[in-house]
C-alpha cells in the first residue's frame, strides 16, 4: 500500500466545507459548465480531492456523465486500485454544492460514501421535493440515502434559510450548520450556468446533416475506436429512429450470456423489464458504474425495454452502438456522428 501524498485542510465546520465546494462550483461557472463542485473528506475531515463538473469543456461536451460527484467517486476507486491506503467508503464523506442526480445517487449509494448537500436541485435532484422522502428511489436505497445523505441546517435571515433533514452529518463537524450565503452561493451559480449551458450544449446540426458514422471506412478511426469496444458496432440498423425492431435481440443475448459467464447477472428483471448490459460484458466488475439510460421501446405489448451500460473515464459507449437511427442523440467528433446512448 502507498500513501496519499498531499492532502487539504481538515473541516470542522460544514460551512467551511460547503464554501469550499462552492468554490469548485464557480471554477465550473468559469469554465462554461454546469457549476456544480465538490470535496471528499476522509474519516477525519480532511480534504483528499476537489472536483468539479466537467460535463463541458473548451465548450464542446467533453463527457455527459462527468459530474462531479460520479468523478469523485471513480478517483476514490482509482486510488484503491493503485494501492493507496484510504479509509473504507463507508467512512468517506462527499460534500457537494447541489444535490445529487440520480446517476451520481446510484454510484454513491452503491459505494456507501456519506453525503452533505448544499443546494437543492428541485428539477433534477434526488431529493427534488425537498422533504428527503426521496420517491424516485426502492425502499433499499431510500434507507440508505436516509442514512447518509445530509441536508444540514441553513442559519440566518433570508429566503435561503432551512433546517437540517435526513441523515445527521459526521460527528467530525462540530459545528453542524451552514449559513444561507453559503447556500445562496450555491443555488444560485448553478441556476446562472444551468440555461446557458443547456443552451450551448442541446444546439446541434439536424440529424440528416450529420455523417451516419455506418457510412465510414472500416480504417476510420471512429469505426476502429467503436469496434475496439464492441467489434459488432455499426453493424445493425433500427428500422426508425429511436424504434429498433425484434433483430437487436440478435446482438443482445449474447452479450447478455457473455456477461452471465463472466460473474454478471446480464439481465435485470423488475415489472417494466430492465435489460442491464455493460460494455466489456463484465458487469459483476464495477457495479456502481451502471446508470440506466432509457433508449428505446422493443416492440413488446405493455413493456418497456431500458438498455443500460457502463461509462470508463470520458468515455461513454453503448454496448450495442450501431447508428444513429438507434438513439435520440448523438454526440459530433468532428464531422461525424457518434452514438451516445
Amino acid at each position: 500500500m502507498t500513501l496519499l501524498t498531499g492532502r487539504g485542510a481538515v473541516y470542522t465546520r460544514i460551512d467551511d466545507a460547503l464554501a469550499r465546494s462552492g468554490e469548485m462550483a464557480m471554477q465550473a461557472y468559469c469554465q462554461e459548465t454546469f457549476s456544480v463542485g465538490g470535496v471528499l473528506l476522509d474519516s477525519n475531515g480532511q480534504e483528499l480531492m476537489l472536483m468539479h463538473n466537467n460535463v463541458v469543456i473548451e465548450r464542446f461536451t467533453y463527457d455527459p456523465t462527468a459530474h462531479g460527484e460520479r468523478q469523485l467517486v471513480d478517483w476514490y476507486f482509482e486510488q484503491i486500485a493503485a494501492g493507496v491506503a484510504l479509509p473504507p467508503a463507508e467512512e468517506m464523506t462527499v460534500v457537494t454544492s447541489l444535490d445529487p442526480c440520480c446517476m451520481c445517487t446510484g454510484a454513491l449509494l452503491r459505494a456507501g460514501f456519506k453525503v452533505i448537500v448544499g443546494a437543492f436541485d428541485r428539477f433534477s435532484g434526488i431529493n427534488y421535493n425537498t422533504e428527503a422522502n426521496y420517491p424516485s428511489l426502492t425502499n433499499e436505497q431510500r434507507s440508505r440515502a436516509l442514512a447518509n445523505f445530509s441536508y444540514p441546517q441553513a442559519t440566518g435571515e433570508s429566503c435561503f434559510v432551512r433546517p437540517a433533514t435526513s441523515a445527521q452529518p459526521p460527528m467530525f463537524f462540530i459545528d453542524q450548520a451552514t449559513t444561507d450565503k453559503t447556500l445562496a452561493l450555491c443555488e444560485s451559480i448553478f441556476t446562472t450556468s444551468l440555461n446557458s449551458v443547456q443552451q450551448q450544449i442541446s444546439n446541434d446540426l439536424p440529424p440528416e446533416a450529420l455523417c451516419d458514422p455506418a457510412t465510414l471506412p472500416d480504417d476510420h478511426p471512429v469505426v476502429a475506436a467503436l469496434r475496439a469496444v464492441y467489434p459488432q458496432s455499426l453493424t445493425y440498423r433500427a428500422p426508425s429512429r429511436g424504434q429498433p425492431d425484434v433483430a437487436l435481440a440478435n446482438f443482445m443475448i449474447p452479450v447478455i450470456e457473455q456477461d452471465r459467464q463472466r460473474g454478471g447477472k446480464g439481465m435485470l428483471w423488475r415489472c417494466w423489464i430492465y435489460l442491464a448490459i455493460c460494455c466489456f460484458a463484465c458487469r459483476a466488475i464495477s457495479a456502481s458504474r451502471q446508470y440506466k439510460l432509457p433508449l428505446c421501446k422493443l416492440p413488446v405489448p405493455g413493456r418497456s425495454y431500458v438498455i443500460s451500460c457502463f461509462f470508463s473515464k470520458a468515455k461513454l459507449y453503448c454496448l450495442l452502438l450501431a447508428t444513429v437511427n438507434m438513439a435520440p442523440w448523438c454526440w459530433r467528433v468532428g464531422q461525424t456522428a457518434v452514438m451516445k446512448a
